[in-house]
């Protein structure tokens, strides 16, 4: 391009530079976009190799990173694609500190085998403060922009520091996770605080609450898990879920597990410390506190210095996406996706294409058919989660489906225009029932919703079908054609005059005997001759 552009510029002179500008301009935006994997390079998803992997999440332990490892061929991967980017420029626009990237694993597959990476897509969080030789936590939540954007917004809102990796910050929403999961035998303890951005007391670390987690740690073997959260955090949900209303106070749970069910139940107390406490003796009288949880019997109801466990909403998991049921109706699929194989409301979309060789309107009515696909199609991608099936059919097209349309009271033998294009709809089942929406032009998608939406709301009258139709059999539909094309000559041996007579019909064929008398015998004729009209020939 750049070559074209100073060539003209020579060819023409001063008053071709214009053109030339104009021309260099459209030239460069022929040209593809540079894509990586599913992110284009320019995308606000950081593509990561192993070099840029650990310049970035392996060494800046001071930033908070989402790593999505996928697989360019995972169906999973192309649906979570759109939402990932989305997210990633909402997060952008936000200014949240926070970064998401991503691993083609087709690429860098030792990157994602370090990582112990073994589905697609798998999803790792790098939090802030996390120790060099970290390799992620998994995530788990909704796989859409929302839930994804409220994850990391949390996650890197609660920016850690070395000394309180013991204990880290609890948003609302990880808490049920920190009591539920892990050792559930082990007490867990929450600092609930206020007034100071770190969640500290008296100083801007948590280094007097990690020191009373090291002495609940032997090795990597802990007998105590610590919290904790702020009262201006998530509205002080935390603290108002436990009931506590004075801070700083730690709150310390003990879980039993119900018997014969996989459920937890527990009991809590909590210690008030008081706000001129010196560091050590806060540390001290911390210790004692969690010391005596540890001896509390969580199914002793009666124990009048703990309370029943408040419950704590679970994390979002990732949403089912359901397949959506779209595609042409064919005499094959019939049962399965609309009839008696599928327990829903089969919605069809009857069309009447023109044969090759009509007017000019048949390339138009094809095109309206198109438009009326795309506008069904996107239908069923809305309402993929609902019991509907998605289908079209064109009697032009497919003979076999006149006579199943016609049960329904739609005739393809008619003007074009009188009973197409048309919605029906079909529940089966102990009661058989339709209803038609003929339509006076193509098919909108804004239409087609409407349309389900009133069924869903039992705004559509359904009458009763008595008789289920079916579609024609192929070797009975010659109805509409033209009888030439399936004629059969029969010749006989000893004439030069040839038989003409229409396909399945019986023939009478006469021969003169050498007698002068005359010769009759009957003969079913098969479509297209083949070995019985051999045979008849022979006879």
């Amino acid at each position: 391009a750049s070559a074209t552009f100073a060539a003209m510029v020579r060819s023409r002179g001063s008053c071709g530079f214009v053109t030339a500008v104009v021309t260099l301009v459209v030239a460069l935006a022929c040209f593809p976009q540079t894509v990586s994997g599913l992110y284009a390079d320019d995308s606000q998803v950081v593509s990561l190799d192993p070099k840029s992997f650990k310049a970035k999440v392996t060494n800046d332990v001071q930033s908070f990173y989402l790593v999505e490892f996928y697989a360019p061929w995972c169906g999973h991967c192309k649906k979570l694609a759109p939402e990932y980017e989305a997210a990633a420029r909402a997060i952008k626009k936000e200014k949240a500190p926070a970064t998401l990237a991503a691993v083609d694993c087709d690429k860098h597959k030792a990157l994602c085998d370090t990582h112990g990476v073994s589905g697609f897509p798998t999803i790792l969080s790098f939090s802030a403060g996390r120790e060099k030789a970290s390799k992620g936590e998994k995530y788990e939540g909704a796989r859409d922009k929302d839930g994804i954007v409220e994850f990391v917004t949390l996650k890197s809102a609660a920016k850690t520091s070395v000394d309180d990796l013991l204990a880290p910050r609890l948003p609302y929403a990880d808490v049920h996770s920190f009591l539920h999961h892990g050792d559930s035998s082990i007490p867990k303890a929450v600092l609930l605080t206020e007034g100071v951005a770190s969640g500290s007391k008296t100083s801007s670390n948590l280094s007097w609450l990690a020191s009373v987690a090291v002495k609940f740690k032997v090795g990597r073997k802990k007998s105590a898990a610590f919290g904790y959260a702020r009262a201006e955090d998530d509205k002080g949900a935390v603290a108002r879920t436990f009931g506590v209303v004075k801070f700083p106070s730690v709150v310390c749970v003990k879980l039993r597990l119900e018997k014969g069910t996989a459920s937890e139940s527990g009991r809590f107390t909590v210690l008030t410390l008081g706000g001129d406490e010196k560091v050590g003796e806060t540390i001290r009288s911390t210790k004692s506190f969690i010391d005596l949880c540890q001896k509390m019997d969580p199914s002793d109801a009666a124990d009048a210095n703990s309370k029943p466990l408040p419950s704590f909403p679970p994390p979002r998991r990732p949403r089912k996406i359901a397949e959506t049921r779209f595609g042409e109706l064919t005499e094959t699929n019939l049962h399965d996706d609309c009839l008696g194989g599928f327990a829903g409301t089969c919605v069809v979309l009857a069309f009447r294409t023109g044969k090759q060789g009509e007017d000019a309107k048949t390339q138009a009515s094809k095109e309206a058919l198109e438009a009326s696909k795309e506008a069904l199609s996107q239908t069923s991608k809305k309402y993929r989660n609902d019991p509907f099936s998605f289908l079209w059919v064109d009697t032009g097209a497919d003979a076999g489906a006149q006579s199943f349309l016609k049960g329904f009271g739609l005739d393809a033998s008619k003007n074009a225009g009188d009973d197409f294009p048309a919605l029906l709809a079909i529940k089966t089942g102990k009661r058989n029932r339709f209803a038609v929406k003929n339509l006076d032009k193509a098919l909108s998608e804004n239409t087609a919703s409407q349309f389900v939406d009133q069924i869903l709301a039992g705004d559509v009258v359904f009458a009763p079908l008595k008789k289920v139709p079916e579609f024609e059999p192929e070797y009975l539909r010659f109805g509409d054609e033209d009888p030439e094309e399936n004629a059969v000559e029969v010749i006989l041996e000893d004439t030069d005059e040839p038989v003409e007579e229409t396909n399945g019909e019986v023939v009478e064929i006469a021969e003169e005997s050498d007698e002068g008398e005359e010769t009759g015998l009957d003969a079913q004729v098969a479509a297209g001759g083949g070995e019985d009209a051999d045979t008849v020939g022979e006879l």
